[in-house]
């Protein structure tokens, strides 16, 4: 008998982003501690704009997502949180990502979560651009299709093959952790 997996939507802001703003960014992670009937497998759909990627030759090198977050979704997330955080008050959470490490940081300057090992050998960060946005500014553009850009939902492609890629991923690990079916 197999168990009803939830698994939450990705939801609009996703494709709000890669529409609107021309790109998007989708986080997917693993959580080993997932109540029973919910998937382990975590997506995410950060806003673009706090998202910090560092390209390299074979791809993007590191990642950082900075966002704000109120002291008590800090002491919810991160346990081993020391700082004295005021429960409504907002705070600048920096996350690291690279290929082996993640870290987080909170105001600059108390690690929350020093530099781990995350072990999925990749960064769970995939970004898709749409490579602009046709152009209309004049009579010419607007009926010469040489002048015309891609359109905005054409990074679309691009996220989904991601996210197809990612959730392979993440489910051979899984497979492989689990070992073979006796």
């Amino acid at each position: 008998e197999t168990a009803d997996l939830k698994c939450p939507p990705l939801g609009f802001t996703l494709k709000w982003y890669a529409a609107l703003m021309g790109w998007g960014c989708l986080k997917v992670t693993y959580d080993q501690d997932a109540p029973e009937n919910y998937s382990s497998i975590l997506f995410d759909s950060p806003d673009p704009r706090t998202i910090l990627p560092m390209p390299g030759i074979y791809g993007w090198k590191y990642v950082v997502e900075k966002r704000e977050l109120l002291g008590s979704e800090i002491l919810d997330a991160y346990p081993l949180a020391t700082g004295d955080y005021r429960m409504a008050e907002a705070y600048t959470v920096s996350e690291h990502w690279d290929r082996d490490v993640r870290a987080v940081v909170v105001a600059g300057n108390e690690y929350v979560l020093p530099p781990t090992p995350h072990e999925y050998g990749f960064i769970p960060y995939h970004i898709g651009f749409c490579r602009g946005a046709p152009r209309n500014q004049s009579p010419i553009t607007k009926t010469d299709p040489k002048y015309w850009g891609p359109g905005l939902l054409f990074g679309a492609k691009n996220i989904i093959e991601l996210l197809n890629d990612a959730v392979s991923q993440f489910h051979n690990r899984g497979q492989l952790r689990l070992g073979p079916k006796t």
